[in-house]
């Protein structure tokens, strides 16, 4: 189904969206589970407004500078997505997912905001996440596996459990960082 052809107010359930985000493409209080999205690239940044993606996975999409308005990411995966610049700040995450948490497999996050987000237990994975902004996020339990954290930054975040073990050039201040419980 065409991305563009998504009406406000409405649900959508084990579909498949593609296309390109157009400056008409406007998504807002819009519910999808169980959903995939194949998006982008486009002239137009994506901006969902109040959206739900329940159990959704967005993959090869292209999304730079996206803003994720008031919308709730529960159980869902990004995967070979280019995310560069996108604001997931304004966004609600599902943090303790009792089922599958939140995750970014080979994506590139570089300049991303998640600032102030309750991102729980996400997996980060092969990811290239370059200047990202993690201010005061809740990471609890979060596994950043083989991925550049290079000048991100994680002041006032809460790193209680979290595994950076096969991360890479990040630094962590422990004076102004959360990193046990």
């Amino acid at each position: 189904m065409d991305i563009g052809s998504v009406d406000e107010g409405s649900r959508w359930t084990a579909e498949t969206f593609e296309g390109v985000v157009s400056s008409t493409t406007a998504l807002r209080d819009v519910e999808f589970a169980d959903c995939e999205f194949r998006v982008g690239p486009s002239e137009h940044p994506w901006r969902p407004d109040e959206c739900n993606f329940d159990r959704c996975r967005f993959i090869g999409s292209d999304l730079p500078l996206s803003r994720w308005t008031d919308c709730s990411l529960r159980d869902s995966s990004f995967q070979d997505c280019r995310l560069t610049g996108a604001d997931f700040s304004v966004a609600s995450w599902s943090a303790y997912s009792a089922t599958s948490p939140n995750s970014f497999t080979r994506c590139d996050l570089s300049y991303v905001n998640f600032s102030r987000s309750r991102l729980g237990a996400v997996r980060v994975v092969e990811c290239r996440a370059l200047e990202a902004e993690f201010m005061e996020a809740d990471l609890t339990g979060a596994v950043f596996d083989d991925t550049d954290l290079s000048r991100a930054t994680f002041a006032r975040s809460n790193l209680t459990n979290a595994d950076f073990r096969t991360a890479y050039g990040f630094i962590i201040d422990p004076m102004t960082a959360k990193l046990r419980g």
